[in-house]
């Protein structure tokens, strides 16, 4: 019995003591990285820098607001859950506008995912809100701004979620969007969406595929080891971004399902005698040149996965094509992948969501173009 206590206890000792030692090794060669976004955002890097709302509570609660993403039964509609708070407002499941006016004649329904919604500023620096600053200065009283900005939506989603809006004559219809068409190239489902994908996927994961997403869940922020070596995600590139054939496949797709849902809420907007524009959206990977912070943050793989670089690589070029396609059929499609190249300031936190300055940006090129069509 003695002898088999010992041995228990020897076992537990070189487990703990190989354990301890890996640990020791990765936080002496990786300590200096970021592992997720979070680490990453409460550090203040660049973008944040002159924020005068940033602060630690701020960053925490960017994180977990707002409690619930509503996907109502047998749709693939996503919009959040009502919540208050100092930073973010979700009023009638829409992010709250910020300096809307009391009177107005119509509505410019802003469609969008994450990059819409905002989730990284405060209500009064979502790119609605400085949309509806810019338009109360140059055509005060004429235009309110709602926000439909919805996590991981895609271009499809915002059709499905249109054609539940009540939009009246002389709205316009505003979808800007395309990394998360971009991204579905990681599910190898162009049709799909990505909440519903990542369900899919997550259920077919064999049980060590499912302890490993647990222990990296749970310990990443703890463990150096963890979060550089059981990152489910960094560097792992699925079987069918490899295979050429499949990723010319996934184009095709790409540019049919884009199109097609463009085309269509374009003539649903015509239909009730609204205008339509549609806007494709910058990524750090579009920006000719970018600033040493920007540089690090496309090399830490914890940050910029190599599927999700690849999804892109493949897609945008996709996307470019197919909105000077649907310019050519008479739709108001304009790409702003290079809005941000007129000077090398930090605007992006991740690969394509950026803080208040790049969001300022992004609603004077939008309200420019409105302005100018009306």
């Amino acid at each position: 019995m003695k002898k088999y206590i010992g041995n228990i206890v020897l076992v537990v000792f070189s487990v703990t003591f190989i354990i301890a030692v890996l640990e020791i090794a990765s936080r002496m060669l990786y300590g200096k990285e970021f592992i997720d976004s979070y680490e990453y955002r409460m550090a203040q890097p660049e973008p944040y820098k002159d924020s005068d709302y940033f602060s630690k509570s701020f960053v925490e609660e960017s994180f977990y607001q707002p409690g619930n993403w509503i996907n109502p039964e047998g749709t693939r509609v996503l919009y959040p859950a009502n919540y208050k708070s100092n930073y973010f407002n979700v009023v009638d499941n829409k992010r709250l506008t910020t300096d809307s006016p009391e009177n107005y004649a119509h509505t410019i329904h802003l469609f969008g995912g994450s990059t819409i919604y905002n989730g990284e500023v405060p209500d009064q620096y979502t790119v609605a809100s400085f949309l509806q600053r810019i338009l109360n200065e140059k055509i005060p009283q004429r235009y309110r701004v709602l926000n439909y900005g919805a996590n991981s939506i895609n271009t499809s989603q915002q059709l499905e979620r249109l054609k539940t809006v009540d939009v009246q004559p002389r709205d316009i219809v505003v979808f800007y969007g395309g990394i998360n068409d971009s991204w579905l190239f990681t599910s190898g489902k162009i049709d799909g969406w990505i909440k519903g994908e990542n369900l899919v996927a997550l259920g077919r994961l064999n049980p060590i595929q499912k302890l490993r997403f647990q222990i990296y869940g749970k310990l990443k922020r703890r463990s150096m080891f963890v979060s550089k070596f059981l990152n489910p995600h960094t560097s792992h590139v699925p079987d069918f971004l490899k295979d050429s054939t499949k990723v010319e496949e996934m184009k095709v797709d790409l540019a049919r399902s884009y199109i097609s849902s463009i085309t269509k809420a374009d003539s649903i907007s015509k239909s009730k005698e609204a205008t339509f524009f549609n806007f494709l959206q910058p990524t750090i990977l579009t920006r000719s040149e970018l600033p040493m912070n920007e540089k690090e943050l496309l090399q830490n793989r914890s940050l910029s996965p190599e599927s999700w670089l690849l999804a892109m690589k493949y897609s945008y070029p996709i996307l470019i094509d197919s909105n000077i396609e649907l310019a050519s059929q008479g739709i108001n499609s304009k790409e702003l992948i290079s809005i941000f190249d007129h000077s090398n300031e930090s605007y992006y936190l991740d690969i394509c969501h950026v803080t208040e300055k790049g969001n300022s940006i992004v609603a004077t090129v939008i309200s420019n173009t409105l302005i100018g069509s009306l």
